[in-house]
């Protein structure tokens, strides 16, 4: 949902002056009452309201169901536009999100670490700068010469936001995830327990087993 960082403020416009705005955080409705000029109604004069500190969303989908409604002093409807208007122009830049490490953590009795021919499981440690919403899922695509192995990738477990809910150690269970020979990747649900999504998101996911390269 698109709604204000905490309450919104107004940059002054030139053409009227705002004598009062409240903000319903339940309804997500802001109204306005304003004072200007006589010439304010004609429809060629533009009139440019700028209202800041609001949280901008998560992804690229265009954000539908803005309304503007326009009365008279005594709450008469004068215009009021559709009420699936749409945010212009949608997110264009995204934040980066990347992985901050890759560990191998060698095999079951956690020796032969990096050993080549070898099992060993593997952890990637994530970071984000920008939140996410709940229950999104990330996919784990995997170089040629690390194929995913279903008969021996046993096991995976998440820690952070990426924790499953009701588990003590982060095992996922097997609808958390699904593995897909054919892309060599791995697709995983997040995002699970909301008190982990915070406004800067760390986890990790560590997959049970790989076979490294010759």
């Amino acid at each position: 949902m698109l709604g204000p960082k905490s309450v919104p403020t107004f940059k002054q416009p030139t053409d009227f002056e705002i004598t009062k705005h409240t903000w319903d955080s339940s309804a997500n409705v802001i109204t306005i009452l304003y004072k200007g000029p006589k010439d304010i109604t004609p429809q060629e004069k533009k009139i440019m309201l700028e209202i800041t500190n609001l949280k901008t969303p998560v992804n690229q989908f265009t954000r539908r169901g803005f309304q503007l409604t326009t009365t008279d002093k005594y709450s008469w409807v004068i215009y009021q536009s559709s009420s699936n208007e749409a945010l212009l122009p949608p997110m264009q830049v995204l934040e980066k999100f990347k992985a901050t490490e890759i560990r191998l953590n060698g095999d079951e009795n956690k020796k032969n670490v990096g050993r080549i021919s070898l099992y060993n499981s593997l952890t990637i440690f994530l970071t984000s700068k920008i939140p996410f919403q709940q229950f999104c899922y990330l996919r784990f695509k995997f170089p040629k010469e690390l194929r995913i192995d279903e008969t021996e990738l046993r096991l995976i477990k998440g820690d952070g936001f990426m924790k499953p809910p009701n588990s003590r150690d982060g095992t996922m269970n097997t609808g958390d995830y699904k593995i897909n020979g054919l892309t060599n990747s791995v697709d995983i649900t997040g995002c699970q327990v909301v008190s982990k999504l915070t406004s800067q998101p760390n986890g990790s996911v560590t997959f049970f087993y790989l076979k490294l390269p010759d």
